[in-house]
């Protein structure tokens, strides 16, 4: 078998072998014909791919004495006929080849430790268009490999807190791919939590000049990573104060949400119209998302306008209570002028501060049901004078009469002007009835993975890296990567001392156990979505709760004391409100967060509590025997009911 170094400059034979010129074009058909093995190539398109530069009798001529060589090298491995050229795919062995298997059977190590650089690098100037078309596909094809191998790499580090190995994996990543923006990300990511928060900054600012020098952008991402950073490290030029404190928690791992609002609004400054729905569950961080979106079109050079209004219910209950706010802080516009008059009279019905910049204006007509093409006539005015941005907080639970028009608006939305709402999903949350088309984009916010809890932690308060990393694992293992939960969380393990501050203004753990506090405000928050569920789906999250352990349905039932059928309802209701999920496991579920588990078992009453641990340890005692996951359970329920007081 024949071998190909094809991973760097073209070799026959592996590294340290010389590196081939006078036979670099039959070796490029060599490895032309080994990456589309077994298909046999016409001669016709082997003339045209290497010697498109010379005539037809010319080209078939060099072919014919390419082909005698590559027999010489190969023997009976190479076919041919009149007509086509063929190679039996055990005749020659690529690195690339190898590199691929590699990749795709986990072995990233040897993988990486494989490649010796680009796809055939330096055969630009070899053979014709066709052939510099194929090699730049194959190119980019292997480098999506080698991302996909670094990154899983770099991320299997961070999960382990073996900061010093991911910062050498996200170097090796961009010194094979230098301009890669991801790579960099990784890597300050990785010198910030190694507490090298100067030395990443520095390294930003060199990547910044290369990319420049590229004509390359910054992505949103990577900015807003730097700006994490940049507080991150004035905090600490500062003086100590001479006390611990939390400090406000950073926006962390929203880059590719931010990039989306940006393109939106550069869709406004070019003349369109647009609307973003920012999806979440409570507490996954949509109304800070929007906020540091519109703070930072505030400090542009488009000078945009930008227009904020909440609509929590509690907070509105009138009619129109929403686009009075909104209405409010357009009476103050530059283009407000340009809209009808008896637009501005209508809205002036609801919002004084109209009324009282235009008194001349006439009674309004008709009813405040014309309010709402009032508003979008005023937006359009104002649009047209200056690219501007509506922001609703909470749209769905918004008073009736407005939600009716902002939708009204969001279904003609006027040119140069990006609504922007933020809408809670589940199915107890009221639904945002938008036509779907080009204008609307949806935006569902996940959960943070743990790298960027450990981000987030570290803009709350300063503690020792391995602490910090302990911490981080344990609040994204109970909080579910929730923002709002790990930001009380941690709070409420300051109050309780389990975070102690240190003499310099710092801050320590002063414990290690698994368990972390229940805050009030996370009880209450757990407690509104538990108490919307039917009798049937709250025994059956109950049983779940006291099981404790990854379950499958035939488990619930028989700890729930139900019957399958109504444990299977109860589980649909339960993933339905997302209390529930899918676990690794297939067939089996679990909590998708530990917190809200700990909640419901701490709410059942003792009684009801005692008789689902017994149901829980004879249903486990029959799968002792042959599940692992039932013996170390079965012994906790067993400790549980033997407990005094339990």
């Amino acid at each position: 078998m024949v071998r190909l170094q094809t991973l760097g400059e073209l070799r026959l034979g592996g590294e340290g072998s010389p590196a081939l010129s006078s036979r670099r074009k039959e070796l490029m058909l060599l490895t032309y014909l080994a990456r589309r093995s077994p298909r046999p190539l016409s001669r016709a398109q082997a003339a045209a791919l290497l010697w498109e530069d010379r005539d037809e009798r010319r080209s078939r001529q060099s072919l014919r004495q390419a082909v005698l060589e590559l027999r010489r090298l190969v023997g009976e491995g190479l076919g041919t006929d009149t007509d086509q050229i063929w190679l039996d795919p055990d005749t020659v062995e690529l690195d690339a080849a190898l590199f691929e298997r590699e990749v795709d059977g986990g072995r990233w190590e040897e993988a990486v430790e494989r490649w010796k650089g680009d796809f055939l690098a330096g055969a630009e100037d070899v053979g014709g268009e066709e052939l510099r078309t194929w090699l730049e596909a194959e190119r980019e094809s292997l480098r999506r490999r080698l991302r996909t191998v670094l990154g899983g790499l770099v991320n299997r580090a961070q999960e382990l807190g073996a900061w010093r190995e991911g910062i050498g994996w996200a170097e090796r990543w961009l010194s094979e791919l230098p301009l890669d923006q991801q790579a960099h990300l990784q890597l300050l990511k990785l010198l910030h939590l190694d507490g090298r928060t100067g030395e990443a900054l520095a390294r930003d600012a060199a990547f910044r000049v290369q990319l420049e020098a590229a004509g390359l952008t910054v992505s949103p991402e990577l900015a807003q990573l730097a700006q994490v950073l940049g507080r991150a490290e004035s905090a600490t030029q500062r003086p100590r104060a001479t006390s611990a404190v939390l400090l406000s928690p950073d926006l962390v791992g929203r880059g590719l949400p931010l990039a989306e609002l940006d393109d939106a609004w550069n869709g406004a400054l070019q003349g369109t119209g647009s609307v973003v729905v920012v999806e979440g569950e409570l507490g996954i961080g949509k109304t800070r998302l929007c906020e540091e979106f519109a703070r930072g079109l505030a400090a542009r050079s488009e000078r945009p306008s930008l227009y904020t209004a909440h609509a929590r219910q509690d907070l509105a209950p009138e009619d129109f209570a929403v686009v009075r706010r909104l209405a409010g802080g357009l009476a103050g516009a530059a283009g407000l002028p340009g809209a009808p008059a008896p637009a501005l009279a209508a809205l002036a019905q609801i919002a004084p501060a109209i009324r009282e910049r235009f008194p001349t204006l006439p009674p309004a007509e008709g009813t405040l049901a014309s309010v709402a093409e009032a508003l979008r006539e005023a937006v359009a005015a104002v649009a047209e004078d200056s690219p501007t941005l509506l922001f609703v907080d909470d749209l769905p639970q918004a008073d009736p009469a407005s939600r009716t028009a902002l939708l009204a608006l969001a279904q003609h939305v006027p040119a140069r002007c990006l609504l922007l709402f933020t809408a809670r999903t589940g199915p107890e949350e009221p639904q945002l009835a938008l036509r779907s088309d080009a204008r609307l984009r949806r935006l569902k916010l996940q959960p943070l993975a743990r790298p960027e809890v450990e981000l987030l932690l570290g803009s709350i308060l300063e503690l020792p890296p391995d602490e910090r990393h302990q911490l981080a694992t344990r609040l994204h293992q109970q909080g579910g990567g929730n923002p709002f939960y790990i930001v009380e969380l941690v709070s409420a393990l300051a109050d309780e001392g389990t975070l102690a501050p240190t003499e310099r203004g710092a801050w320590r753990l002063t414990a290690t156990g698994d368990r972390l506090p229940l805050p009030t405000s996370i009880r209450a928050v757990i407690g509104r979505r538990v108490a919307r569920l039917s009798p049937q789906g709250r025994s059956v999250l109950e049983a779940a709760a006291i099981l404790a352990l990854p379950f499958d349905r035939e488990l619930l039932a028989e700890v729930a004391g139900e019957s399958p059928v109504a444990v299977e309802a109860g589980l649909e209701e339960l993933m339905l409100h997302r209390l529930i999920r899918e676990a690794e496991l297939p067939g089996r579920y679990q909590f998708a967060h530990e917190l809200v588990r700990r909640h419901v078992a701490q709410t059942v009453p003792v009684a009801r509590a005692e008789a689902t641990s017994q149901r829980a340890v004879a249903a486990l005692e029959r799968r002792a025997g042959h599940d692992p996951t039932a013996g170390a359970a079965l012994a906790q329920h067993r400790a549980r009911l033997r407990a005094p007081g339990a």
